[in-house]
């Protein structure tokens, strides 16, 4: 307890002053009584009582604390000892007495002091072992990688952590700087990192580095180095703490590389080709030139699925993947659009030349057979292509809507067809697009209608039969040709619905002949059948069989033909 801080605060001081007047009144009892004589002990005996509470007071508080109540004991006593007569023996007495209990003050304090400098002395070594313990196991323990270092970088500790991470021995990290095991394109990071710690400018950086493992493998990090000071504020070591995150970014890269590609084929997805295709724009601003986008949709590859089944079919796209990327030019773009179509993103060309060449090339891959589990398959593709230059505002969805209406007029030419976009295709589709909806709702309207037109012997002039043909009649266009609904069918699931209508009301209406205008025996009917409807017509054509049965017309009135028959 320092002079600079008395107790002034604490109440065990002020119950050392208040035992001071009980000495006080001890005294003057004593007193008096000797000059009365009824007591032969002299008064100043009682002055020696003081050292009861200047032992307390030393005790509770130090040197401070017995000296001052020794103190205030001595300025109490002095004026009644002159104010009171006595003798010359009492007056020696007495101050005598105030002597030695001010020297016991000084003894007692100082010695008390002594004993509490001991104990804080070993209280604070213990504390520091306990630190040091804890310190170890914190340090020892922890599963980043920690490391001590002085101001010029040199390790002084590290833990096994470290070790582990880099691959290296305590050995062989003690005693060298960081920057030896440091990535070289990092370590001008790392010496400025120094520089700002040694010289007191932050106390604290975190950053990403990289270091070398002993293999000469990468091993990427987050650092956090703290700097620690000595008791003067002087900067006085550095410690770093060092967490491996190279598993973490791998982690993330592949996670980045799933979201934007394509998991069957490896290619890259939508949502790359997107952000491809905004480069793509943005560098033919700067350079000039163009980019085409060419919209790859596989012919009829619904029946390998249907046919081999659906890992064949996968088998198939990543054959085609990777020859497409045989043909693929360094700097374009080839993806992975949705389940049977591909988009290759050219750039750098100097006109529609040039995407002709390479819509030919990409027709090149499908020339040769496909061998998947040993089965030889013929696959063609039609492609849509959609020519951009930089003057262009066409973004991603009008690239890709141009590009599917041109394979879609590839498509109606015939398999293996390439087409270029141009203006007056979007109102052709368009027009197309409108008439397949309403051919959807014509079958509700009843605006479809079967015609029956005779087949006549010529040797004998008899009608052997009857071709059933259909028609529709649209409520605004008037008779809509078959050549130009049939392919729009054909192209959509509308030939099913169509050619179910068209043996249900054939059936009906053969066998209805015989009652209506007395047609004996039920005629034979011919229905023209459209090639990719075929398997599903004889599918209905059963059903419609069991169907004129119960009307009483005969199986062998039904004959089949293709429109080219």
């Amino acid at each position: 307890m320092s002079l600079a801080h008395p107790p002034l605060s604490d109440r065990r001081f002020w119950l050392a002053q208040i035992s001071i007047a009980g000495v006080f009144c001890v005294y003057l009892v004593i007193d008096v009584a000797q000059d009365q004589g009824v007591v032969p002990v002299p008064g100043f005996v009682g002055i020696l009582l003081l050292s009861i509470p200047v032992a307390y007071a030393g005790m509770t508080f130090g040197l401070v604390g017995s000296f001052g109540t020794a103190m205030v004991g001595t300025l109490a006593f002095i004026p009644l000892v002159l104010c009171t007569p006595h003798s010359s023996a009492e007056l020696w007495g007495a101050w005598s007495a105030l002597t030695m209990v001010l020297v016991t003050a000084v003894v007692l304090g100082d010695r008390y002091e002594e004993l509490w400098r001991v104990a804080r002395a070993q209280a604070t070594t213990e504390e520091m072992v306990k630190s040091e313990e804890r310190f170890r196991l914190a340090f020892d323990g922890d599963m980043a990688g920690m490391a001590l270092a002085d101001l010029d970088g040199q390790v002084l500790r590290v833990n096994r952590a470290l070790c582990e991470m880099l691959g290296r021995s305590e050995k062989e990290l003690v005693g060298e700087n960081f920057l030896e095991y440091t990535h070289p394109q990092d370590r001008a990071l790392s010496e400025e990192i120094n520089r700002q710690l040694a010289t007191g400018e932050v106390d604290q950086r975190r950053f990403a580095k990289r270091f070398l493992h002993k293999n000469g493998e990468v091993v990427y990090t987050e650092i956090s180095r703290s700097l620690a000071r000595d008791e003067k504020g002087a900067p006085f070591f550095v410690i770093t703490s060092i967490r491996d995150t190279t598993a973490e970014r791998s982690l993330i890269a592949q996670l980045s590389h799933q979201a934007l590609h394509d998991q069957l084929t490896g290619l890259p997805n939508r949502a790359l080709l997107q952000d491809r295709l905004a480069t793509a724009h943005a560098r033919g601003v700067r350079r000039g030139g163009r980019s085409a986008l060419f919209l790859l949709d596989l012919d009829d590859f619904k029946g390998v699925n249907d046919t081999f089944g659906h890992p064949i079919g996968d088998q198939l796209l990543v054959a085609l993947a990777r020859r497409l990327e045989e043909v693929t030019r360094s700097p374009d773009t080839l993806c992975r659009f949705g389940g049977d179509e591909f988009v290759y993103l050219a750039e750098g060309l100097t006109g529609d030349a040039d995407a002709e060449e390479i819509a030919t090339r990409l027709l090149g891959v499908f020339t040769e057979p496909f061998v998947i589990a040993g089965i030889a398959m013929e696959q063609r593709v039609s492609i849509g292509v959609a020519v951009s230059d930089a003057a262009s505002d066409d973004g991603y969805a009008e690239l890709i809507q141009n590009a599917d209406i041109a394979v879609y007029e590839a498509k109606r030419r015939g398999p293996g067809q390439h087409v270029l976009f141009t203006a007056a295709m979007s109102e052709l589709v368009s027009d197309r697009f409108t008439l397949t909806q309403d051919l959807g709702h014509a079958l509700t309207r009843n605006e479809l209608v079967m015609h029956y037109e005779p087949i006549v012997d010529l040797g004998t002039g008899e009608i052997a039969g009857y071709e059933a043909l259909m028609r529709w009649r649209h409520p605004e266009r008037g008779w809509v040709p078959p050549d130009v609904f049939i392919p729009l069918a054909e192209q959509s699931d509308l030939i099913v619905k169509l050619g179910v209508f068209a043996l249900g009301e054939v059936t009906a209406g053969a066998t209805s002949w015989d009652r209506e205008f007395g047609i004996l025996p039920p005629p034979r009917t011919w229905q023209s059948i459209s090639p990719p409807a075929s398997s599903m017509t004889r599918t209905c054509c059963r059903s419609s069989k069991r169907r004129s049965r119960r009307a009483g017309s005969h199986p062998s009135a039904w004959y089949w033909r293709s429109p080219s028959a």
